[in-house]
Protein backbone atom coordinates (compact mmCIF):
# COMPACT_ATOMS: atom_id res chain seq x y z
CA UNK A 1 0.00 0.00 0.00
CA UNK A 2 2.13 2.72 -1.21
CA UNK A 3 1.93 6.02 0.57
CA UNK A 4 -0.66 4.55 2.85
CA UNK A 5 1.10 6.23 5.69
CA UNK A 6 0.97 9.72 3.87
CA UNK A 7 -0.91 12.58 5.65
CA UNK A 8 -4.18 14.00 4.07
CA UNK A 9 -3.63 17.07 2.41
CA UNK A 10 -4.66 19.62 4.19
CA UNK A 11 -8.22 20.19 2.26
CA UNK A 12 -8.94 16.55 2.56
CA UNK A 13 -7.94 16.65 6.28
CA UNK A 14 -10.05 19.97 6.46
CA UNK A 15 -13.07 18.11 4.94
CA UNK A 16 -12.55 15.38 7.27
CA UNK A 17 -12.49 17.24 10.28
CA UNK A 18 -15.51 19.10 9.08
CA UNK A 19 -17.62 16.11 8.34
CA UNK A 20 -16.90 14.29 11.60
CA UNK A 21 -17.85 17.55 13.55
CA UNK A 22 -21.18 17.49 11.55
CA UNK A 23 -22.12 13.82 12.01
CA UNK A 24 -21.29 14.93 15.72
CA UNK A 25 -23.61 17.94 15.96
CA UNK A 26 -26.17 15.64 14.31
CA UNK A 27 -26.24 12.90 17.22
CA UNK A 28 -27.86 13.24 20.25
CA UNK A 29 -24.63 13.43 22.25
CA UNK A 30 -24.39 16.90 20.82
CA UNK A 31 -23.85 17.90 24.53
CA UNK A 32 -27.30 18.42 24.90
CA UNK A 33 -28.10 21.54 22.85
CA UNK A 34 -31.63 22.54 21.93
CA UNK A 35 -32.13 25.29 19.76
CA UNK A 36 -34.62 27.65 21.28
CA UNK A 37 -37.14 27.69 18.04
CA UNK A 38 -36.81 24.46 15.63
CA UNK A 39 -35.30 25.03 12.58
CA UNK A 40 -36.48 23.92 9.31
CA UNK A 41 -34.15 20.61 8.11
CA UNK A 42 -32.37 21.45 5.40
CA UNK A 43 -32.69 19.71 2.55
CA UNK A 44 -31.35 16.59 2.51
CA UNK A 45 -30.58 13.51 -0.20
CA UNK A 46 -31.15 9.66 0.31
CA UNK A 47 -29.24 9.19 3.01
CA UNK A 48 -30.15 12.39 5.37
CA UNK A 49 -26.89 14.49 4.39
CA UNK A 50 -27.37 17.20 3.21
CA UNK A 51 -26.52 17.39 -0.38
CA UNK A 52 -23.08 19.09 0.56
CA UNK A 53 -22.29 16.87 2.75
CA UNK A 54 -23.06 13.79 0.85
CA UNK A 55 -20.97 15.09 -2.05
CA UNK A 56 -18.22 15.58 0.38
CA UNK A 57 -19.08 12.03 2.16
CA UNK A 58 -18.48 10.70 -1.50
CA UNK A 59 -15.57 12.60 -2.56
CA UNK A 60 -13.60 11.93 0.79
CA UNK A 61 -14.49 7.73 0.38
CA UNK A 62 -13.29 8.14 -3.35
CA UNK A 63 -10.44 9.72 -1.81
CA UNK A 64 -9.86 6.71 0.71
CA UNK A 65 -10.55 4.30 -1.89
CA UNK A 66 -7.96 5.64 -4.88
CA UNK A 67 -4.87 5.67 -1.63
CA UNK A 68 -5.54 2.36 -1.34
CA UNK A 69 -4.76 2.17 -4.80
Amino acid sequence: ASGASRPLPPIAQALKEHLAAYEKSKGPEALGFKPARQAPPPPTGPSGLPPLAQALKDHLAAYEQSKKG
